[in-house]
């Protein structure tokens, strides 16, 4: 079983996203709103996989990544891009997510997106 941790400001995507990922077979998603709640998750179980949604610039979202950035955790990461926020992606490179996907999108995109960042960071760990 897959635990996917949501990292995003409260917003009526997220909820929709979150929801779409569970009905799309990912039953454990855990999703963060708070910078110090997803600390302690990272720290007690990190879970398979973080998913960013940067809809704006957010010091919630700074934190997480600048955390993950820190404590070099061996977890990959996709950030999930608003249209209006390409240029804060451009400035989020220096974090080297695994993917990056941009809206507009479909769910089933995301979902292959989300595997294959998966396996290629299992074939990583293997060699």
């Amino acid at each position: 079983m897959i635990h996917l941790s949501l990292v995003t400001l409260k917003s009526k995507t997220a909820n929709i996203l979150a929801e779409e990922l569970k009905l799309s077979g990912y039953d454990q998603v855990s999703v963060f709103y708070d910078h110090l709640e997803f600390i302690n998750h990272c720290n007690s179980s990190p879970g398979d996989m973080i998913l960013f949604l940067i809809e704006k610039k957010s010091a919630h979202i700074m934190s997480c990544l600048d955390f993950i950035s820190s404590n070099a955790l061996d977890i990959p990461y996709l950030f999930y891009i608003k249209n209006e926020s390409k240029t804060l992606a451009e400035k989020l490179s220096k974090y080297h997510p695994a993917n990056t996907i941009y809206e507009p999108f479909t769910i089933n995109q995301l979902i292959k997106m989300i595997q294959l960042t998966l396996k290629n960071n299992a074939n990583m760990n293997i060699h």
